[in-house]
């Protein structure tokens, strides 16, 4: 079968087997002295119930057209009659699938003639792709033992095996059988288009009328390479052999069976069966029977088969479909009532693959497969044909076409999303994506979902419902991982996580199952990025009055949230709001906590330096006090913490060093020392702070004779008490004193040095200040700080040779 996709070789253990036959006494381990006849023989890791059942279907006669004896040659033991019979899932053994063949043995050990021997493959797994593409595909296959005579019977062992093709089996074996049907003999095609109709209508039997062995693979393989195999596999209970003498048109049909065929010298006799008006006789050399391609599936046979070259590639195609959704139904009840009607899955199945490939296809063939896969809503549908052929294009392209357009995909309500939703996940597995491709993903996911609060599309719940199960795809895919947060690939991810009010409210209102470990990181990270002040452990001061603040329990749970300061402050501010009575500890704990953040708030820049009201700090006190809780308010010194944001407003960056000196000293005129080392230590934490301190012992100190802000001389005492203020030791990035200096210090000392008459005594100042500092740590960021004033040619040459003349 050239281009014809074979499945890898399956674990033998899948497959049980069975024999039966007439044995002689004592063979195959038999008790000394039995008698011997019908049993069952060796077995491969069968069960009870697999040998009863084969006990129970396994043929006793077969009936060869020809007459059997012993001494047939070889080569007419191989021209025998194989019956073949596959049975799907729903009636073989406790919902197994059995390949069971029967082949004439010639004589028993008693002599009798007419021993038949069967030999039944059990697949236990049914529910995963078969080793074979068709159940078709194994008749007469090389793992079916068929000895003839009573010897061989009676010494057939066995081994861990599972259904295979024929020896012989041809690499063009779909392309030989269409041309056994369209030329050999003539156009024939009619022949088929009966055989279509008989097979999806539940009402009939399909009676293949055929000449020989060879005859019968051929027309079931052509009828195969017209359907996708999982629909094969699921409802085809066929039989390659069956003698009009022995039927019963009803019982088969409440038997399950869909096909089977008979030898051509029983075309006649066809007619005697019981109940033969439910037989729709199918007879390749009589036109009579045949029929034109009226229905959907044979008249998009007709058109997805322009020739016989392009029969290996429609198998591919539905080979692949069938894989990547397998089954594409979830069966057929069998036995079908007779008013059932028709089995339409079988051309949408074909169409599914059309569609998924319609590259490979006429214009013709694609319009009518899209045609038939706007059907019913409980048939294989065209976003199923979308998901089949992401999965079969790949990961990346399945990510790509998902977040072109998420919501119709993601958010179907028409009936038709459980069919889609397995094989969409299976086709979005990223386990094997480079990781170029999935950073590109991961940074299209996050921009996708950093425009779900504005889609046209969706509203409210719908748009965190959207975000909720693309965060989810991308766990279950694989696309987050440990390594993809560990090597940062999700840092956008995150910055969209954190300003994404579908996501705050889906944590509000979804109630989301356990997440994969990656995905949890990512979502709590992203959570924790919302409410917290950048660059700090505080939780942002308007955290209370943002959308999303409020997460249930069931997502704490689903993205394993600890229990540390943020959600103890939710449920703290949740007792508030609901008038609750709440213990002091958690009340102060969320006034200390907010009252820090609203400072750091300043320092950082985030929130404007003259912000003192309508700030979510400011309501929750003014909420507390309204309800009682003053007391607690007193305790927790939030307003006297809150009245120190005023200093690190007054202190900002962006203030003259005389403004910062007058903030500092206050209207008391407090030495420089005393101020410094009774600030309130929220104020003293700030890096607000510690930049006024820097520059005051940098530039305003060294510069005081010519400034004289302080009151009087300056002493070591001040110098000292500048000094540990600032608080960055030895691990403090060049980078980030580069970034000091360039923001402020650079101003400062170009003001400070327009007066020349004061530049060499500044500059030995600094140095001397330089020289006396004892901390190793400060030392070391002093030195580079010296370092970029000596090498600044934006300075003045004379103050800069005094601070690095040392």
């Amino acid at each position: 079968m050239r281009g014809v996709a074979r499945h890898a070789a399956v674990d033998a253990g899948r497959f049980a087997q069975v024999t039966f036959a007439s044995f002689a006494a004592g063979a195959h381990g038999e008790a000394a002295g039995s008698s011997g006849g019908w049993r069952v023989g060796p077995t491969v890791d069968a069960q009870a119930a697999h040998t009863q059942w084969v006990a129970a279907n396994a043929p006793t006669q077969l009936h060869p057209v020809q007459p059997v004896d012993d001494f047939l040659s070889q080569e007419d033991i191989d021209s025998l009659p194989r019956r073949f019979e596959y049975v799907p899932p729903a009636l073989g053994p406790q919902g197994a699938a059995a390949y069971l063949q029967s082949v004439p043995a010639g004589s028993d050990a008693t002599g009798r003639p007419g021993n038949v021997f069967s030999h039944a493959f059990i697949d236990q797994l049914p529910h995963l792709p078969a080793p074979v593409p068709y159940p078709t595909d194994a008749y007469r296959g090389a793992s079916f033992a068929t000895p003839f005579r009573k010897t061989a019977v009676n010494q057939v062992r066995l081994q861990p095996a599972q259904p295979a093709t024929p020896v012989e089996d041809s690499e063009d074996g779909y392309a030989v059988a269409w041309l056994v049907v369209r030329q050999l003999l003539g156009d024939r095609s009619g022949a088929l288009w009966a055989l279509q109709a008989a097979v999806e209508n539940p009402a009939t039997l399909a009676v293949l009328v055929v000449r020989n062995n060879l005859d019968a693979g051929y027309w079931l393989r052509a009828l195969s390479a017209t359907t996708t195999p999982s629909m094969a596999y699921a409802t085809w209970r066929l039989s390659t052999f069956e003698r009009a003498r022995t039927m019963h048109a009803a019982r088969l049909l409440q038997a399950g069976y869909r096909i089977v065929c008979v030898p051509e010298a029983d075309r006649q006799a066809l007619a005697e069966v019981p109940h033969a008006e439910l037989l729709t006789i199918i007879d390749p050399a009589d036109p009579a029977t045949y029929r034109h391609p009226v229905g959907d599936w044979s008249q998009l046979t007709q058109a997805a088969l322009t020739d016989e070259q392009m029969v290996g590639t429609l198998v591919n195609h539905l080979v692949a479909v069938s894989d990547a959704a397998w089954p594409l139904v979830d069966g057929v009840p069998l036995p079908v009532p007779a008013d059932a009607g028709t089995i339409a899955a079988y051309g949408q199945a074909l169409a599914l693959a059309v569609v998924a490939f319609e590259a490979d296809f006429s214009p013709e063939a694609v319009l009518l497969a899209r045609r038939m896969l706007d059907g019913p809503p409980h048939s294989p549908t065209a976003a199923l044909a979308a998901q089949v052929r992401r999965h079969t294009g790949g990961a990346a392209r399945a990510w790509e076409e998902l977040l072109d357009d998420p919501v119709p995909v993601l958010l179907a309500r028409d009936g038709r999303e459980g069919a889609a939703s397995g094989l969409l996940e299976a086709s979005l597995d990223a386990r094997g994506l480079e990781r170029a491709q999935r950073t590109e993903i991961l940074a299209r996911l996050a921009r996708v979902i950093d425009a779900a609060d504005t889609r046209s599309d969706t509203r409210g719940h719908a748009r965190a419902e959207l975000v909720h199960r693309l965060l989810a795809l991308a766990g279950s895919s694989g696309l987050i991982d440990d390594e993809a947060v560990d090597v940062g690939l999700t840092a956008p991810l995150v910055e969209a996580l954190a300003t994404s009010a579908a996501f705050a409210a889906h944590l509000g209102s979804h109630d989301a199952s356990a997440a994969p470990a990656a995905l949890a990181r990512v979502v709590r990270a992203g959570f924790i990025r919302r409410h917290t002040l950048v660059g700090t452990s505080l939780p942002h001061p308007d955290w209370a009055s943002r959308a999303g603040t409020t997460t249930t329990p069931t997502a704490r749970a689903a993205y394993d949230f600890p229990a540390e300061w943020l959600t103890r402050a939710e449920d703290t501010a949740g007792q508030v709001l609901s008038g609750r009575a709440v213990p002091r500890p958690q009340l102060q704990e969320l006034l200390q906590l907010l009252a820090e953040a609203d400072i750091a708030a300043i320092d950082a820049g985030s929130r404007p330096p003259g912000a003192h009201s309508n700030d979510s700090v400011s309501d929750i006190v003014a909420l507390l006090k309204s309800r009682g809780h003053g007391a607690d308010v007193a305790a927790s010194r939030i307003e006297d913490i809150r009245h120190q944001r005023r200093i690190v407003a007054a202190i900002h960056p962006d203030a003259d060093l005389v403004d910062i000196i007058g903030v500092l000293r206050g209207p008391q005129g407090r030495e420089v020392a005393d101020v410094v080392r009774t600030v309130h230590p929220e104020v003293a934490r700030t890096s607000t702070f510690e930049a006024a301190c820097l520059r005051l012992w940098v530039v305003l100190v060294p510069f005081a004779r010519a400034y004289p802000l302080l009151g009087r001389a300056v002493g070591p005492d001040e110098v000292a008490a500048l000094a540990e203020a600032i608080r960055w030791d030895a691990g403090t990035s060049s980078a980030h004193i580069h970034e000091v200096y360039e923001r402020y210090l650079r101003a400062d000392l170009a003001d400070a040095t327009a007066d020349e008459e004061v530049l060499a005594a500044a500059g030995q100042w600094l140095r001397y200040q330089a020289a006396g500092v004892a901390d190793p740590e400060l030392g070391s960021v002093v030195a580079t700080l010296i370092q970029l004033i000596a090498a600044d040619q934006v300075l003045p040459e004379a103050y800069r040779g005094e601070v690095g003349a040392g």
